[in-house]
């Protein structure tokens, strides 16, 4: 109890130092050096500006995130350029020298801006077999674990301050957690018209797909006079929430004759009515094929990122190479501002 009090006391500080700061807060690390940290996208530091984060610039084969030094071979190669790209398959055939790390990213493949980037500390993995939820800190290891008082555990959605884990099937409910490991609410399941497909955490709330197609916001009941206890309702929702605040949503829909479509609404708070902002069948390229879409996301600056699975495919065209990787997840960033941007 102690350790969670503190933890809210400590976010609490933080934000008032950012609010005092204009973003910018420095915080001594206890050796005797301060630590300066922003929320801008700029270096505190020397004032230098970073665009937006995007899923390219985390692949050694897009021009956005290979090292611009080694291509994203992670080896130095004579006779390699950026005609060609890290993906191994289109060099390690051919090449026979020695095999020399790249000086700039040491091996790593990626540009020194991805590389820069860390987790928060904050990552939660479900696990569907036991039941629990895993922590993991910055690294990648073990920080903790939470029960799952759920039979059939299936999705996972979480934001800054909550954690919701949804079993659709057996005790067809929504637990609704903090970040440690505490159950702060139950929320029941109503009868729905077809299958989950997806979870999506809110400010106000989960968000629950159907079918690919239809999303609804699930509320608790204000438990009025003569109504029956612990019971939840559906609200429609426009499509997949693209911000956390729900004022942001994409329909999106795929079939392989008429290829991508997409819808894109602005969503009032509080009554959920939707506006279109826009609506556009984006082309694609003939040489891939697309199974069915995966996610859409918004990337926090007006554009969506629309996952994929594709297979047989020479070129995805969905922002990275697919050569040779049969039923993999590719994604790709929309960012025509005409249509897509709010």
């Amino acid at each position: 109890m102690y350790k969670r009090q503190a933890q809210e006391d400590l976010r609490r500080w933080v934000r008032e130092a950012l609010d005092m700061g204009k973003g910018t807060v420095k915080i001594d690390s206890g050796d005797g050096r301060d630590r300066s940290f922003s929320t801008r996208q700029a270096c505190p530091s020397c004032g230098k500006g970073f665009p937006d984060l995007d899923p390219r610039l985390f692949s050694y084969n897009s021009r956005q995130g290979w090292c611009p030094s080694c291509f994203g071979t992670g080896l130095r190669l004579d006779g390699f350029d950026a005609e060609q790209s890290g993906e191994e398959i289109w060099w390690n055939s051919w090449y026979e020298g020695e095999e020399v790390p790249c000086p700039v990213c040491r091996g790593k493949r990626l540009r020194p801006e991805a590389l820069a980037v860390t987790p928060n500390g904050r990552i939660a993995v479900l696990d569907s077999v036991n039941k629990r939820l895993l922590f993991l800190d910055a690294t990648g290891r073990p920080s903790g674990t939470a029960e799952i008082a759920l039979a059939e555990p299936r999705f996972l959605a979480v934001d800054n301050d909550r954690l919701y884990v949804l079993d659709c099937d057996a005790d067809r409910k929504v637990l609704v957690l903090d970040w440690a490991g505490a159950v702060r609410e139950t929320l029941p399941l109503p009868e729905l018209p077809d299958v989950v497909t997806a979870l999506f955490a809110a400010e106000v709330g989960p968000c629950v797909e159907v079918a690919h197609d239809s999303v609804f916001l699930l509320t608790k009941d204000a438990g009025a006079a003569g109504a029956a206890p612990n019971r939840s309702s559906l609200r429609s929702v426009a499509g997949r929430p693209l911000d956390r605040t729900l004022t942001r949503a994409a329909k999106v829909t795929f079939a392989p004759t008429k290829g991508l479509h997409m819808k894109t609404f602005k969503v009032e708070r509080g009554s959920l009515k939707a506006t279109k902002l826009a609506e556009a069948s984006p082309g694609r390229p003939s040489t891939h094929k697309v199974e069915h879409l995966v996610s859409v996301d918004g990337d926090g600056a007006g554009g969506v990122i629309v996952g994929a699975r594709v297979t047989d495919a020479v070129d995805s065209g969905f922002g990275q190479s697919m050569r040779n990787k049969p039923a993999a997840v590719s994604y790709t960033h929309l960012t025509l501002p005409t249509i897509y941007s709010v």
